[in-house]
């Protein structure tokens, strides 16, 4: 497939998204945890910190150090292995209203046993906090990635289902369960944590202890698209970042997981009947 044809597909199932009237963090482009004059964020090897002056891919990726006496980078090139090697944003980007106007989406495209699988995937800053139970705060963490991933078959380009990504796994949908506008996925993205649902309304997580809630009222369309790899070869230098973004495993690393997802995908949906068992799924 060549990619002119790649991206019209990629435009042809892009998701609109319908984000919390009180969310706070939104899609950015990993260059925003990056600095630059507005804003500042630094890089890490492990506990140690490494600059506060890294302000474009190249000068990441070019970033190497000696530990125990082995050469070691934040480029997948160079270290084939995940590394230690992090960048955190600024809170202040966030809480003084700076945000990356475009709000990209990346993608990445895999073929797989007959069927092409376009995974859609948002970087925010920042998951931000809930309260366990309703009482104690938990689950902010720097840096957070959710992902969906529409499956299509391999000849005729008609698509089967759509997994949605939810904390740290997800479910599959039957394509003609989800609502859709015209060939676009509608997605209702759960306050602060992000994870991902088919229709708005409350989540009832762990018998109550932890909930997500969206009311579905920000609209987003996606206006700029990243393209992050064709079957793991790579297109964008965000690919080759093969350390941490906040407290989050970076791009690369997420193969084993996709994998497994789409292999999934080859048993019954994992559809609203089972999210009826497993998180007490309510609809407004």
């Amino acid at each position: 497939m060549n990619l002119t044809f790649l991206s019209h597909l990629i435009s042809l199932f892009l998701p609109y998204y319908f984000f919390d009237s009180k969310e706070k963090y939104f899609p950015i482009e990993m260059i925003d945890m990056l600095s630059d004059q507005n804003r500042y964020g630094s890089l890490y090897y492990g506990q140690t910190f490494l600059s506060d002056e890294i302000t474009s891919y190249d000068e990441l990726l070019q970033y190497m150090i000696v530990d125990d006496d082995r050469p070691i980078s934040s480029n997948l090139s160079y270290t084939n292995n995940q590394t230690l090697f992090t960048i955190h944003g600024n809170e202040q980007f966030i809480f003084e209203g700076i945000q990356n106007t475009e709000h990209p989406i990346y993608v990445e495209s895999i073929t797989w046993e007959n069927s092409i699988y376009l995974i859609y995937t948002n970087l925010y800053m920042f998951n931000g906090e809930i309260h366990c139970g309703y009482v104690i705060p938990c689950g902010f963490h720097e840096g957070d990635i959710e992902h969906l991933i529409v499956q299509l078959d391999a000849h005729s380009y008609e698509p089967h289902q759509i997994f949605l990504s939810s904390h740290r796994n997800g479910y599959w949908f039957p394509w003609k369960s989800i609502r859709t506008y015209g060939t676009h996925p509608l997605v209702y993205v759960a306050s602060m944590t992000h994870a991902m649902y088919p229709t708005n309304g409350y989540f009832l997580r762990c018998f109550g202890l932890l909930s997500d809630h969206t009311d579905g009222k920000i609209f987003w369309k996606p206006k700029k698209i990243i393209l992050l790899h064709v079957d793991f070869h790579r297109h964008a230098k965000e690919y080759m970042f093969n350390g941490y973004i906040g407290s989050i495993a970076s791009f690369p690393n997420k193969k084993t997981k996709y994998i497994r997802q789409l292999q999934e995908s080859h048993l019954p949906p994992s559809n609203v009947f089972s999210m009826l068992g497993d998180m007490f799924f309510t609809m407004e």
